[in-house]
């Protein structure tokens, strides 16, 4: 019996794709998004307006229009995903047929997203360094800013000190109610991005705001300038605000995990080929990733591994413990977590050194 397809127009199809959230594997939905115009038979200059259409609607934050030029153009090379025809919707009382027709799916050997490598354009840089160098001057928190902040993430408020005392948690006077997170540069590579105090959403959807001008390849740590001891340990976690939940994991943990020095992805694209004075600073190091739980983060955590064992790093990964889904569940839990803390921190041995796969 020949199958009965209806085909699916265009619109139709992106506006059943998934969603693009950052934190959420967006990056990921939306190249996924983006091949969909070439099983239509589009071409690139086609396809841009129709995702940048589908970027201000579907994606949380949007991309910027240079962002959505180079994810098309990408695409476009990489493969198709269509679903032209699909099987036509069965009416209400109509008899079962023997032979049950399927969606087509997209073939199994569709390749991957390719993670983005690649370090800044030295012209982006120079732009963003002089939308910073007009960023406003932070102030220090308040007391009851710092506790609100402690609470909000459920940090204690050591961990909040040691983020203030190193200039990573500050407040903007332009912007009342967030507390702002930032890494000092202003150089083209900073970074900051704000948070609500209370926890809503901005106007955007995202829980968090980067500051126009931010460069977001890099990482977040507690001091970029400090030279790492020849035995110290580097820990990696995905998200800028994680940079702080360590430090709270490594406090519950008293002095077992003095060693760690934290690093936080600002996201999953980020790569070492964008602060290469970082890379030779922990070259040689032994480095434990914690990465996101998702197919993402796990894609993005294997890319890390591959740039440190260049340069003669051993990689290791951490995974949550069971019940855990990140680390702001394990400060959550309060004492019942110190256990959960130190199983992530827990130094590597010589025979477990490197054995990521």
């Amino acid at each position: 019996m020949k199958k009965e397809f209806t085909f699916v127009p265009l619109a139709a199809r992106l506006a059943g794709m998934p969603p693009a959230i950052s934190g959420a594997g967006g990056r990921r939905a939306f190249y996924l998004a983006c091949m969909v115009p070439f099983g239509y038979g589009l071409n690139v200059k086609a396809a841009t307006p129709v995702m940048a259409e589908w970027n201000a609607k579907y994606c949380r934050p949007p991309f910027s229009d240079r962002d959505v030029k180079k994810t098309v153009e990408a695409a476009s090379r990489c493969g198709i995903a269509s679903d032209l025809y699909l099987p036509p919707v069965k009416k209400e009382g109509e008899e079962k047929s023997k032979t049950t027709s399927t969606t087509i799916k997209a073939p199994a050997s569709l390749p991957k997203a390719p993670a983005a490598r690649t370090g800044y354009d030295p012209a982006d840089l120079a732009k963003k360094a002089i939308v910073q160098a007009k960023w406003p001057i932070p102030r220090h928190l308040t007391g009851p800013e710092k506790g609100a902040f402690a609470y909000l993430r459920n940090l204690p408020l050591a961990a909040v000190e040691i983020g203030c005392q190193n200039g990573r948690i500050m407040a903007d006077d332009a912007r009342p109610g967030c507390v702002l997170l930032t890494d000092g540069r202003t150089n083209g590579l900073g970074h900051r991005q704000y948070r609500n105090l209370d926890g809503s959403p901005f106007h955007h959807g995202a829980k968090s705001d980067n500051a126009k001008g931010s460069a977001g390849k890099g990482f977040f740590s507690l001091s970029h300038s400090r030279r790492l001891d020849p035995d110290e340990l580097v820990f990696i976690t995905e998200g800028t605000i994680s940079l702080f939940e360590a430090v709270a994991c490594q406090w519950l943990c008293e002095g077992r995990a003095r060693r760690w020095h934290f690093l936080a992805s600002h996201f999953c694209g980020s790569t070492f080929a964008a602060e290469p004075a970082l890379l030779k600073a922990i070259a040689g190091h032994h480095v434990r990733i914690l990465p996101d739980p998702n197919q993402a983060g796990m894609d993005a955590a294997r890319a890390l591994r591959d740039e440190l064992r260049a340069v003669g790093c051993p990689v290791d990964f951490a995974f949550m413990p069971k019940g855990f889904q990140d680390l702001r569940l394990i400060l959550a839990a309060g004492s019942d977590g110190v256990a959960a803390a130190r199983s992530i921190l827990t130094y590597p041995t010589p025979s477990k050194s490197g054995g990521a796969k």
